[in-house]
């Protein structure tokens, strides 16, 4: 009973069947979902991509540029030929609205707050941080979401896609992850003119991560503009103006760990990086989605091994 859509990647030998599901229609025609879904991981495995349909001039004319900056970040991204035929810019239709992808942490908190005024939709992935079998965490997870766009007064557009059963065969998630949810933006194009995806770093600490601003502006196309967004601000920055809301506060959810099903598990490192903050700034006594106390033991005998994540820590 909803808008589905499914295309067919052949790679060699081997043939995948790609779907999305929106809870709101109508999805965009067209091929331009699935050449971003899709260019990344030929680069990764150095396939000449090739796609029927027209493709949006502005998105064809920025491959180049998504390449050059893939392959100067990590050089198993092979600079490989792409076979798509332009399309012709035609006006895009009138009356769309704006779209932030929001998972209820800290960061997609931060974007919906600073730019409510403009937003008038949100847009939930299932199949992304939340896989696709774990049904009873998605379950409860989007009523907490539903709530959240019902009491903020915006259409929520719930998606599921098992786009990250086929890139996590090819490519890591932390590289990919902006260009899937690009995927998902152009897949609402005839209902969204901008969609906004909040970074997670600094503009300062920016890494070649999916989520940094300048390449997942680049998948824009005609009908749809992507905007990285956040980046100006530190994660203590996010996380002090996430504790002004209450509901926030109440609904808050930054756990990829989710450990036997945990809304936040209250151990893992984002969890523990995140009631640092909040104590920091006199709201973790109130933000009651984390149900065990912060042993700052533990937080003393912490130790990382990733550049980024520490310097999450040294700002705390």
């Amino acid at each position: 009973g909803r808008p589905v859509v499914s295309p067919s990647i052949d790679l060699g030998k081997k043939h995948y069947e790609v779907w999305a599901r929106v809870s709101e229609g109508p999805i965009a025609s067209g091929p331009d979902a699935f050449l971003v879904a899709t260019l990344m991981p030929s680069m990764k495995l150095g396939a000449l991509l090739r796609t029927s349909g027209r493709v949006s001039p502005r998105l064809l004319e920025n491959i180049p540029r998504i390449q050059e900056y893939c392959h100067a970040q990590d050089q198993e991204f092979q600079m490989n030929p792409v076979e798509a035929e332009a399309g012709i810019a035609g006006p895009p239709p009138a009356g769309r609205g704006v779209g932030c992808f929001f998972s209820g942490g800290i960061d997609s908190f931060y974007t919906l707050l600073k730019h409510q005024a403009e937003i008038t939709h949100l847009i939930f992935v299932q199949g992304f941080d939340i896989r696709l079998d774990n049904v009873s965490l998605h379950t409860r997870v989007l009523k907490v979401i539903r709530e959240i766009a019902a009491e903020f007064g915006k259409p929520l557009i719930e998606v599921e896609t098992n786009l990250r059963e086929f890139c996590d065969r090819h490519i890591g998630w932390d590289p990919y992850h902006g260009a899937a949810a690009a995927f998902v933006a152009h897949l609402l194009s005839s209902g969204l003119r901008k969609v906004y995806f909040a970074g997670g770093m600094r503009y300062t600490h920016l890494k070649p991560f999916g989520s940094n601003p300048f390449l997942f502006s680049l998948w824009s196309s005609h009908m749809m503009d992507l905007v990285g967004d956040g980046c100006e601000a530190s994660r203590l920055d996010k996380v002090a103006r996430v504790a002004q809301s209450e509901l926030s506060l109440r609904t808050l959810r930054v756990c990829w760990k989710n450990r036997e099903g945990t809304y936040n598990c209250g151990d893992c490192e984002k969890c523990l990086r995140t009631m640092v903050g909040l104590r920091i700034v006199g709201a973790l006594d109130r933000c009651s989605t984390f149900d065990r106390p912060l042993d700052l033991g533990v937080v003393a005998r912490m130790r990382f091994e990733e550049p980024y994540v520490t310097e999450f820590w040294e700002e705390n």
